[in-house]
């Protein structure tokens, strides 16, 4: 692996060999809309994490190439440009940087950080516990010893001793191996704590065989955590969780390893909020006979003066006043004195003579803040100065009282004036005694705290398209979505969030979906875009007029195929390794190849053949003219050349290394396309290759710029034999459909399956999607049901159709077995395993290629099929893998649509039975074909019915999903824009391929970039 650098003129010359380093740079300049050295992008300093910013640079002179003549730049932009989305150059990633998890969140994203070091971990005030958190030898892999950790903390005293905690059911957890199902239940204050888990995999390497679930405080905060897959093999993984609310005097953690023996290797908790919270202590029973010890409180009590008489509210019951002695023993309580206090003024209801300080008023009720929080602390207050003689707090006669109430009955009984309640306690002491347990009735909880503590964060994101399990909400309605939600999720615990809750989920994770109007189409952001090793191989054949390129260029590396296509912008990328590949191919190419159609003057405004030569091939190798002092570079280059085709051949060379070549640019100026941007567009689409004269000559007229005229090419390039090889090349990344020639298959099963049946079956491929996309007749249904196939001598016997003579490929009847690409022999082979057929993957091919709905990352273990049974059915042995709880929530709608296949064997060939002569049973149904959760059901007996299914009744959304996956290839993207398909999906209402074709450059966004 290889860093990620964003260039500055300064690292061209360490990144790219030779003098390809300003060749590179030129492409870059233009890019940003400009040829000086005014600013670059510049990466960041490794592990900073921040993002490339434009730093002043200085200007630099062009590199030799291969001297020490300089190389010409591109024209750059007269107009002010937005920025441009540039291919990066594959170098090592950076390390992961260590940083706090952020606390907005209830359920930080995990990050990776490093070891930790020697020093023990730092005592301060908000550290509760740390366990295991020691040296760097904490997760050091060993052969005598499992986590060698050497620092044990808590309560301010680090030890190096087995400690055991209170209170938990797996007490050694120093210098013990923590794996399994296990729980930490620690004594802890209430309050809010910052968990940090500490976790290591020591001795597994395999991705997705270390997994947990881990829950703190009843929060699912994480949901199969491969902790290989997120560290890498013997690496540490600290996860930090914020915000920990604890109210029962205890932190409950549980730890399940749903996979093997997950590990984790120490934890430390920090208090997080600003004050301690209230200690809950046991209700004292009032015992009148002997003399109670006053109950600590935060503020000083001072003793009761012996003589004092106490002054009883009317409605309590007057307590004796008991006096502490200096003694030990308890003494007797003394006896009031029988001299009666002053009694007030007689009223309907007892109450006692308000004091000038306390007034009867009543304040309003308070007005909850914390809610749980505010009840505990003045449950505690309540319990240390008041159960005694008021007993319980729910069944106290001082509810209901207003704070003015109590503050009053505070100050006019003595037997209370020494509580000195600071006013925080006077208010949380009001709020217990004036609301209902919240514990009792707790409040509803809206939809977006039930997403975030059902832990549906962990695999979706906040937002719900989490890179690694998005909602895909196209597969659903609402109505669907909510019964999904409501009888799958979550995962781990799907009883765990249903009516009610799963309802108020439904409706906050529904709302997270994108929001669309269709009335403007998304533009694509101005952006270079690298030819494709299928490009590449055209244009350099149509270039020079040969069909060996591939051959010549056989040292380039093939590209990265995203959603099954190899020209994504963004996953293609330029590696030293391979600049070094289009270094030699190029310098290949230009030592063969006939350079003498540029190597004149005739046509030429000058009378020099180094300039005329650079100009004209210039202008066709990179698809537009060049500049005056582009030439006059090049024209240097020439003169090192011994005699004018030597000459030629070092400039062709270079241009063929340059990024004018090697990339296709869609800059444009303001919001549009060029006109020679517009003609290499539309060759790349239609051909896959570079533009011709034809194209070049409207682009130099203005000529590319209203739709019907693009429209007219369009009909003219599909016309063109160059199409049928672009748009096979499409199919077959559509239908991810590779040749099938040296497939491995059981030669003592399938011996029929020869070299020559391989070959036919790639022919007839390539020939059934040429005719039916670019010939006239044919619609999208055409795809699925159709009365004929391609076929010879070899692929005819092999299919069972009437006789055909000869090895060339030829039009025939397909019988009713085959017609319509899901009988292709090549797609059936493809598509299977080494002794069996492969319903999983057959009905992927149905479901996520031809209907265009996703399923989300499969879990890391998903099970395996039973093997090759001769005795058992496939379908029999693949229903038992379905069942599994785990793989039915998608595999419920794939793999009886794979059933329908299960006529045909691994390589292909019809069969009615298989194994020990079972019969097959190829029944089934298919539903969701608009939405994959929708209820529509739609039945069939074999591959036949399901073809006419797919051609009727699902014709609408295949035809949808076939404009979007050729938009997929037409904008090199991964999710092309849904209003732009949805606008051609509406103006296409012939369904003529050859119609949607044209239809695809009426789109707005054809030739806009932003």
């Amino acid at each position: 692996m290889m860093k990620t650098v964003r260039f500055s003129k300064s690292t061209m010359g360490i990144i790219f060999p030779r003098a390809i380093s300003y060749l590179y740079l030129s492409s870059i300049l233009v890019a940003c809309g400009g040829g000086g050295g005014d600013s670059t992008l510049t990466a960041p300093p490794p592990g900073s994490g921040a993002s490339p910013s434009p730093v002043p640079t200085e200007t630099i002179s062009p590199s030799p190439v291969p001297t020490a003549s300089s190389i010409p730049l591109p024209t750059p932009s007269t107009s002010p440009s937005p920025p441009v989305v540039i291919p990066p150059v594959e170098t090592p990633a950076p390390s992961p940087t260590p940083g706090p998890m952020p606390t907005e969140e209830p359920i930080p994203i995990p990050m990776p950080t490093p070891v930790p070091t020697d020093a023990p971990p730092a005592v301060d005030d908000s550290l509760v516990l740390a366990i295991n958190v020691g040296s760097d030898q904490s997760y050091a892999k060993s052969d005598t010893m499992r986590y060698l950790a050497d620092v044990y903390f808590e309560g301010g005293n680090t030890s190096n001793t087995e400690v055991e905690v209170s209170g938990t059911d797996a007490p050694l957890i120093y210098k013990t191996e923590r794996w399994g199902d296990f729980a930490y239940r620690l004594p802890i204050e209430n309050g809010t704590y910052t968990v940090m888990l500490h976790f290591a995999e020591i001795y597994w390497s395999n991705v997705g065989e270390r997994l947990f679930d881990v829950t703190i405080e009843g929060m699912h905060v994480l949901s199969s955590l491969d902790i290989v897959a997120e560290a890498g093999p013997y690496h540490a993984l600290d996860l930090e969780f914020n915000e920990i609310t604890v109210t029962d005097g205890q932190l409950d953690m549980e730890f399940s390893a749903i996979v093997d023996a997950a590990k984790l290797a120490g934890l430390v908790v920090h208090r997080s909020d600003a004050t301690p919270g209230p200690v809950v202590t046991p209700e004292p029973t009032p015992t009148p006979t002997t003399t109670p010890s006053p109950t600590p409180s935060a503020e000083p009590t001072p003793t009761p003066v012996p003589t004092a008489t106490p002054t009883p509210e009317p409605s309590v019951t007057p307590t004796p006043v008991v006096t502490p002695t200096p003694e030990p023993t308890t003494t007797p309580a003394p006896t009031p004195t029988p001299t009666p206090t002053p009694t007030p003024t007689p009223t309907p209801t007892p109450t006692p003579t308000p004091t000038p300080t306390a007034s009867p008023t009543p304040m309003p009720t308070p007005t909850p803040s914390t809610g749980l929080d505010d009840y505990i602390a003045g449950e505690a207050v309540y319990a240390q100065n008041c159960v005694a003689c008021h007993g319980a707090l729910e069944s106290s006669e001082k509810r209901n009282r207003s704070q003015a109430d109590i503050e009053g009955a505070i100050a006019n009984v003595q037997f209370m004036q020494h509580l000195n309640l600071t006013n925080e306690e006077l208010r949380v002491l009001t709020y217990a005694l004036n609301y209902p347990d919240p514990r009792d009735n707790p409040e509803p909880k809206d939809g977006a705290t039930l997403y975030q503590e059902f832990g549906c964060t962990a695999c979706h994101g906040n937002d719900g398209q989490q890179e690694s399990q998005p909602i895909i909400f196209a597969n659903y309605s609402y109505e669907s979505f909510l019964r999904k939600i409501d009888e799958d999720m979550p995962p781990n615990a799907p009883d765990s969030c249903t009516g009610e809750c799963a309802e108020a989920v439904a409706e906050y994770a529904w709302s997270l979906r994108p929001q669309l109007s269709c009335d403007t189409e998304q533009v694509l952001p101005r952006r270079v875009r690298q030819l494709s090793k299928f490009e590449y191989i055209n244009t350099v054949n149509d270039l020079f007029n040969r069909d060996d390129a591939e051959a010549m260029a056989s040292g380039i590396g093939a590209d990265t195929e995203v959603h099954g296509f190899d020209n994504n912008v963004e996953a293609n990328r330029i590696t030293s390794l391979r600049m070094d590949a289009y270094w030699n191919a190029a310098e290949n190419i230009a030592s063969q190849v006939n350079l003498s159609p540029w190597l004149t003057t005739a046509n030429c405004p000058q009378n020099d053949m180094a300039y005329c030569f650079s100009s004209n091939f210039g202008h066709d190798a990179f698809r537009r003219p060049l500049s005056d002092e582009e030439i006059s570079q090049y024209q240097e280059l020439f003169a090192e050349g011994e005699d004018d085709t030597a000459g030629a051949r070092i400039v062709a060379h270079a241009m063929m290394v340059s990024p004018n070549f090697l990339y296709r640019t869609e800059l444009g100026s303001n919001g549009q396309l060029t006109q020679y941007e517009i003609a290499s567009l539309l060759s790349y689409t239609f051909w896959g290759s570079m533009p011709d004269q034809s194209l070049l000559d409207k682009a130099a007229a203005n000529a590319l710029s209203d739709t019907q005229t693009l429209q007219s090419e369009v009909e003219r390039l599909i016309a063109d034999e160059k199409a049928q090889k672009q748009f096979v090349h499409f199919g077959r990344q559509w239908l991810e459909l590779e040749s099938v020639q040296g497939l491995d298959r059981d030669e003592t099963r399938f011996s029929h399956f020869t070299d020559d049946v391989a070959a036919a079956m790639d022919a007839e491929v390539e020939l059934f999607l040429a005719e039916i996309m670019l010939s006239e007749g044919y619609n999208m249904g055409d795809f699925f049901q159709t009365d004929f196939t391609f076929a010879n001598q070899a692929l005819a016997e092999f299919y069972g159709l009437s006789p055909v003579s000869g090895s060339a490929m030829q039009r025939v009847d397909s019988g009713e077995l085959r017609g319509g690409v899901l009988s292709f022999g090549a797609l059936l082979a493809r598509n299977a395993k080494f002794d069996d057929s492969h319903p999983i993957q057959r009905g992927l091919i149905v479901r996520r290629n031809l209907l265009c709905q996703e399923f989300g990352t499969p879990p890391p273990v998903i099970g395996e099929v039973e093997p090759f049974d001769p005795n058992k059915p496939t379908r029999e042995r693949f229903a038992a893998h379905t069942a599994n709880d785990s793989c039915f929530s998608c595999h419920q709608y794939i793999d009886e649509i794979g059933f329908a296949f299960e006529n045909y064997d691994a390589v292909g060939a019809f069969r009615s039975t298989e194994g020990n002569n079972l019969a097959i049973d190829a029944s089934g149904s298919i539903s969701g074909l608009h939405r994959m959760t929708d209820s529509d059901t739609h039945s069939f007996m074999n591959l036949q019915d399901l073809s006419w299914i797919l051609a009727t009744d699902g014709l609408e959304p295949a035809s949808h999903c076939f404009i979007e996956t050729f938009q997929r290839m037409t904008q090199g993207v991964a999710k092309p824009d849904s209003c732009t398909t949805d606008n051609i999906a509406t103006r296409w209402t012939s369904g003529s391929l050859k119609d949607l074709w044209v239809e695809i450059v009426a789109s707005q966004s054809f030739t806009q970039r932003q």
